[in-house]
């Protein structure tokens, strides 16, 4: 049994480093986001405010700049200078232009800020541009949907018999009906079909394709003892039905669904509870939902019927879907702001469900495929009229509590407690308020300390209670008559009042306090003995005397010394509203009074809210999601894509190119936004491009590229499929089997197709270099995931985990997040727009901004760095020597390379191998396992799929 050789040496991998490091310097997951932002941001732009004076169609190019073709951009106008420099945006002319800072373009006013900060964005990622040679040719103003409609992916899948075709192997497999699909192409471009592979490389590629992690050695021993059909089988059963198929699989999903766990824009908020939608998904792999029932719960989960807390939970988190994308919270313009997170969701489920993008659609009809303005903004109405995101300076996105009905009820009823509670408080708290600040009715006059003129030293005390207003005052026992404190008044009339004054009694008291009246008659002067207690409420009657228009009543603390005197309030009473029963208020129910009982009820109604507060039920657990509008209604066309320049009122509804049988006519109520009626269209059984679009994504991660290749775009710009009838075929098994993504996976790798060897005959390369009529398996680098948790199972240093939240520390933003030592599966580590884990980044990890179906593979010096000098590696590889020297010596070699490379050696690897960890020094015998470890992650046997 014959396998790939290792690199012998460091200097074989210091030559594998210095070979790549000849490969393009842009990375192709910054060209991907790179043309996505062109489609979306940059050529609708450039068409609407610069075509004009500078394409092909202008009367005459201004400046000599084209800005219609991608080489009219690259080598500038009559200036001599490039318009635009790929990632270097200091250079080039087209920057400083939109800036105002050296020509003014546009002429007739600057782009807005967020605009001109995407050209820089583009620019920084290389500026690709897909526009090659002459002057574009979009499609046709007018669509003919006739015409439209005869194209592949908008005509629903057709059955096709699977064809007759010579078997060419002894195979014990059977021949199945997509392995008679690609023989039958082969047979027609003269291929000969590869043999099947070895059992080890046959188990390798299935537990990496199924759970992203390897064989363990026990695995490798039990199968390639028995590698029958049944055997297989069996493998493929087991390996669908663990938790590591749903975390593999679910990160698959998570690429489509641009999960992230902060917003990117503007400051990148997190999204402390985005975990749930991840673990929604994993969940939903591993119980094998139907597809179209998880479609729909993206897209109307909180809309749907349920039968149980959990279920009506599950729903929900579901719709957070919708409000994943990377969006700027912090914009002001909130018209724009609700319009770029339609657009996004738009762009999120026409990429993700359809394949096709749809916000080339928004300021225009799409240039290249059958998608009117009216198709986007009918759709847009749909989620115009669903709320999404919530209204502040800083904006915020949509939240709902989870639980049971009665768990809701309860927290709600407590919460309206709660509040009632607060309500009382403020009430009382505004009552007293009132009584405070309420002025005299005429029969009564009142003048409190703090509206007095006080002279010398008196302090501030609310000890002894009642007083009026906020406070009373005494004296510091100092100043002994130089302290006064004077009340003057403006009364409602002359004539004759009583006069009471207010005090606060006790033994410390003064027992004769000076007190002057001002009358009309004369000043008189009495005094207060302020030990006893006033004999009206607060307040002790002066007397009665005649008044003119003004009042003035002044007390002293002359001749007090050795005792306080307290100051409070002075009140004038009109002798002919004197009654007995204004007394008797005075004593009993008067303002005063009714303060000291307000007083008692508000410390009554605050002591109510903490108890409340203290019994609180816990706190709800809370899902992002979207929720209908209370008012849905259809949306405007917008002229150009500018929010508020309206056009049409336009239906809500989808796309007219795709047209389903009248029985399977679908319309959307006034009522309600349609996005249930959304998942339905999508999931009719006629619709032409959901089945396929999800099938080929199947396909792509057991086959190594799909039927059409372009993953994310069935549309005119994308690739057409290589084995159309094979792409309905399974399409439609895909639908019959129930949506069962389980049941497609089962189908395909249980074909002979699937266990082809990936070594390529004379013959293969020379008729189809590009394996496009899959003769051969295709060799495929492990992406970033399965790369660095394989490393953590084999150094058994994986941490299980079942769900829930792994960010460690919560703050408002993600950038400048410390992972620190994290080793549960990488699709648990928290995956941010602004803060990336450096292996996921190096090794070319989804691009969370973007729905990637077909990430990036990118041949990079720094990743053979990486893989030399990370202390992750490292730490991984000094697990596995402890490992392996746990294994007698005898054995250890032969377990090391099962363990790692999931496979025996050959006798040249094994000659190798002893080179490194032979050796006399028992003292260095960890560090040469450790150091030979770390040669096995770096090889490329480790890193590819055969």
């Amino acid at each position: 049994m014959q396998f790939s050789l290792m690199r012998k040496t460091l200097l074989g991998l210091a030559l594998f480093a210095s070979t790549i490091g000849l490969a393009a310097t842009l990375r192709a997951a910054d060209r991907d986001e790179g043309l996505e932002l062109f489609e979306s941001k940059i050529r609708p732009v450039l068409v609407k405010r610069c075509y004009e004076c500078h394409s092909e169609q202008a009367a005459r190019v201004r400046g000599g700049l084209r800005v219609d073709v991608r080489e009219g951009l690259r080598k500038g106008g009559d200036s001599g200078e490039p318009a635009v420099v790929p990632g270097e945006v200091d250079q080039g002319t087209l920057l400083g232009a939109l800036r105002h800072e050296s020509y003014e373009m546009p002429p007739d006013g600057k782009l807005p800020d967020t605009v001109v900060a995407d050209f820089a964005r583009w620019i920084r990622l290389g500026a690709p541009d897909p526009r090659d040679g002459a002057a574009e040719k979009p499609r046709p103003k007018e669509v003919n949907w006739d015409e439209a409609r005869q194209r592949w992916a908008f005509i629903k899948p057709q059955r096709i018999a699977p064809p007759a075709v010579t078997d060419p192997s002894e195979s014990a497999l059977p021949l199945t009906d997509i392995d008679r699909f690609l023989l039958e192409r082969m047979e027609r471009e003269g291929l000969e079909p590869a043999p099947e592979a070895d059992p080890y490389t046959l188990l390798r590629r299935l537990t990496f394709d199924l759970t992203g992690l390897p064989p363990t050695p026990e695995a490798v021993r039990r199968f390639t003892s028995n590698p029958s059909p049944q055997a297989w089988e069996a493998e493929v059963d087991r390996l669908l039905d663990s938790r590591a198929f749903a975390e593999r699989w679910g990160r698959h999903w998570l690429d489509v669904a641009r999960f992230a766990e902060s917003s990117g824009g503007g400051r990148s908020l997190m999204f402390p509870h985005a975990w749930r939608f991840r673990d929604y998904v994993i969940s939903s792999f591993e119980r094998d939902k139907p597809f179209d029932q998880f479609l729909t719960e993206q897209i109307a989960g909180d809309l749907l019927p349920y039968e149980s807390p959990d279920q009506r939970d599950d729903q929900l988190i579901g719709s957070g879907y919708l409000i994943l994308g990377a969006i700027n919270y912090e914009l002001q313009d909130k018209e724009l702001l609700e319009m770029e997170v339609i657009d996004e969701q738009l762009e999120t489920i026409g990429r993700g469900f359809l394949a096709m993008t749809m916000s080339c659609a928004r300021c225009h009809d799409h240039k290249f495929d059958p998608i009117s303005m009216r198709d986007y903004y009918s759709l847009a109405g749909i989620f115009s009229s669903t709320e999404a995101i919530t209204p502040g300076n800083v904006s915020g996105y949509v939240t709902e509590a989870l639980g049971s009905d009665e768990e809701r009820q309860h927290r709600q009823e407590h919460e309206r407690l709660v509040a009632a509670a607060k309500q009382r408080v403020s009430e009382l708290q505004s009552r007293l308020k009132g009584q405070r600040e309420r002025k005299p009715s005429p029969g009564g006059v009142v003048v409190d300390n703090q509206q007095a003129q006080l002279e010398g030293q008196w302090k501030s005390s609310t000890h002894t209670k009642p007083f009026e207003g906020e406070d009373y005052v005494h004296d510091m026992q100092e100043g002994k008559g130089r302290n006064r404190a004077v009340f003057t008044t403006r009364l409602p009339a002359p004539g004759k009042y009583e006069v009471y004054v207010s005090y606060t009694p006790g033994e410390s008291r003064a027992t004769k306090v000076p007190v002057t009246i001002g009358a009309s008659s004369g000043e008189v002067r009495v005094t207060m003995n302020q030990r006893e207690a006033p004999t009206h409420g607060p307040y002790v009657l002066i007397g009665q005397f005649d008044f003119g228009a003004e009042a003035r009543v002044v007390v002293t603390t002359e001749g007090t010394e050795g005792f306080h005197v307290t100051v409070d309030a002075v009140r004038w009473v009109a002798a002919d509203l004197a009654t007995g029963d204004a007394r008797a208020a005075l004593e009993g129910d008067d303002a005063i009074t009714v303060r000291e009982r307000l007083r008692r009820e508000l410390d009554a109604a605050k002591q109510e809210v903490a108890r409340l507060e203290g019994e609180a039920p816990p706190a709800a657990p809370v899902a992002m999601c979207v929720r209908d509008r209370a008012h849905p209604a259809d949306d405007h066309l917008r002229i150009r894509g500018q929010v508020r320049s309206l056009g049409d009122l336009v239906p809500r509804g989808w796309m007219s190119v795709i047209e389903l049988p009248e029985s399977e006519h679908i319309t959307i109520p006034a009522d309600v936004s349609g996005r249930l009626q959304l998942a339905q269209w999508l999931t009719s059984p006629s619709h032409p491009l959901t089945s396929r679009v999800m099938a080929n994504r199947i396909w792509k991660h057991l086959m190594g590229e799909g039927i059409v290749a372009t993953l994310d775009n069935f549309g005119s710009m994308g690739e057409p499929p290589t084995h159309p009838e094979l792409l309905d075929h399974l399409a439609i098994t895909f639908r019959e089997d129930g949506w069962s993504i389980k049941r497609l996976i089962r189908r395909i790798v249980t074909t002979r197709a699937y266990r082809r060897s990936s070594e390529a005959t004379d013959q293969q390369i020379a008729k189809d270099p590009e394996n496009h009529w899959l003769a051969r398996a295709r060799r495929r680098r492990l992406d970033a995931e399965a790369l660095r948790d394989s490393m953590l199972a084999v150094s058994d240093l994986l941490k299980p985990f079942d769900g829930g939240r792994t960010i460690t520390k919560l703050s408002a933003y993600d950038l400048g997040y410390q992972f620190g030592d994290v080793r549960e599966r990488s699709v648990y580590v928290p995956a941010f727009r602004n803060a990336r884990l450096e292996l996921l980044e190096v090794f070319d990890a989804a691009n969370p901004n973007l729905v990637t179906g077909r990430r990036a593979v990118s041949t990079l010096p720094t990743q053979a760095l990486f893989l030399l000098n990370s202390p992750f590696v490292q730490q991984q590889s000094e697990a596995i020597a402890k490992r392996l020297l746990q294994i007698a010596p005898d054995r250890r070699l032969e377990e090391a390379f099962l363990l790692l490379l999931q496979r025996p050696a050959c006798e040249t690897e094994m000659d190798w191998a002893r080179g490194i960890v032979d050796g006399v020094d028992p003292a260095d015998e960890a560090e040469r396992w450790s150091r030979f470890a770390q040669l096995l992650l770096a090889s490329v046997d480790y890193r590819y799929l055969y």
